[in-house]
């Protein structure tokens, strides 16, 4: 999934909003087009979440909540908390303020953070968009997604202190990016995993998505 250091940390990637994310919409994520209905592991029974809250004292400086089951884990890095699942996939939440963006026509080099970044994202070599961009309301702010198909290529996103590095060096991969605005605070959700798993655990990611709450 990621390439900081995946898992340990974890792997990235990032988008950014093609239009201005505001709060109180109602428009929910919806299913990837292509993927078919499949079995679900159904959720924990109430008495088993776990309720997580970014520590005040951590490099994750945005105030969040999130409730997942016991299978599941959340790890804290610099700008970075990755929701991992058997410490084999799961998803990231970073905060892309001030991060470093390459220039897809030479990825050694940076460009200033792209207006419309899911533009910027299609023009990357090995990148396919395969939905949106849609509408999605994340904690109850209102933003959008996209869903893309990628093969390798390099690091073209560095997050802020830290070297954890946005790219791909699997051969065939599919990605969940959305990118909202919180408080003046830029924070992408990335899922990405192999075409056949993401169509099977893009549900129990979204379970996560859907209980994501923002402090004030």
């Amino acid at each position: 999934m990621k390439t900081r250091a995946l898992f340990a940390p974890f792997l990235v990637l990032a988008v950014s909003a093609l239009s201005a994310c505001t709060s109180g919409a109602t428009a929910t994520p919806s299913s990837p087009a292509s993927a078919q209905p499949t079995p679900v592991q159904p959720s924990a029974s109430p008495a088993a979440l776990i309720t997580f809250h970014s520590p005040e004292d951590s490099g994750f400086r945005l105030p969040l909540a999130l409730t997942h089951g016991p299978d599941w884990e959340v790890r804290v890095g610099i700008n970075a908390l990755d929701i991992v699942q058997g410490n084999t996939w799961g998803a990231s939440i970073f905060l892309v303020n001030g991060a470093k963006v390459g220039d897809p026509k030479d990825m050694t080099k940076t460009i200033p953070w792209p207006g419309d970044f899911f533009t910027y994202l299609a023009s990357l070599p090995g990148v396919k968009v395969i939905q949106g961009p849609e509408p999605v309301t994340i904690g109850g702010i209102a933003c959008s997604q996209v869903i893309v198909h990628v093969t390798s290529f390099g690091p073209f996103l560095w997050l802020k202190d830290d070297y954890t590095w946005i790219g791909s060096k699997a051969q065939d991969e599919k990605w969940q990016l959305l990118l909202l605005d919180v408080n003046g605070e830029r924070v992408l959700l990335w899922f990405p995993d192999s075409p056949t798993n993401f169509d099977v655990r893009y549900p129990l990611v979204q379970q996560i998505y859907e209980t994501i709450s923002f402090a004030k």
